[in-house]
């Protein structure tokens, strides 16, 4: 009940986000993907939650045996229900959210930018800066997409707002 509660303010926000047209939105699909570096970059971080619809069209890309979550994700997409999306990230955690992100890069009409963190299993110096790696990397990937300059202090500003 907690969960569901959570999700429908998520989406009444959004909704009321979706009015404003001066809003440029970024999916972020995972706890790890920093919002800060979305806000940074001059977008409006946009949870993406999975669609209420049936699963259907999204069982063409993934067979029965993937996580509900991320066909009720790509199903959105398919669905049009994100199509205000500029791009998304999705964070690379499990191989269910990789095969997301492999099929989001690929669906033929949703030319959008499409990002993946690769997101640690452990805990460990190395895997710290592995992890540290994987966000800069996507730092110069939308950078270098939206032909935009992510600065230190455009990084600081959506870290204390």
């Amino acid at each position: 009940m907690l969960v569901k509660s959570f999700i429908e303010k998520v989406k009444l926000k959004q909704e009321s986000d979706r009015k404003d047209k001066n809003k440029r939105f970024l999916g972020w699909i995972s706890v790890y993907i920093p919002e800060e570096l979305i806000i940074a970059a001059g977008f409006t971080p946009y949870r993406v939650t999975g669609t209420d619809s049936p699963i259907s069209l999204s069982k063409t890309y993934f067979s029965g045996n993937i996580s509900s979550h991320v066909l009720s994700c790509l199903e959105g997409t398919l669905r049009d229900e994100y199509d205000l999306l500029e791009g998304v990230i999705i964070g690379g955690e499990t191989d269910a959210m990789k095969r997301l992100y492999d099929a989001w890069l690929h669906l033929p009409k949703k030319k959008i930018f499409v990002g993946i963190v690769d997101v640690p299993k452990f805990i460990a110096p190395y895997v710290k800066e592995h992890y540290k790696e994987s966000i800069i990397f996507l730092k110069r990937e939308l950078e270098a997409y939206f032909k935009i300059k992510i600065n230190d202090e455009d990084l600081s500003k959506a870290i204390v707002s």
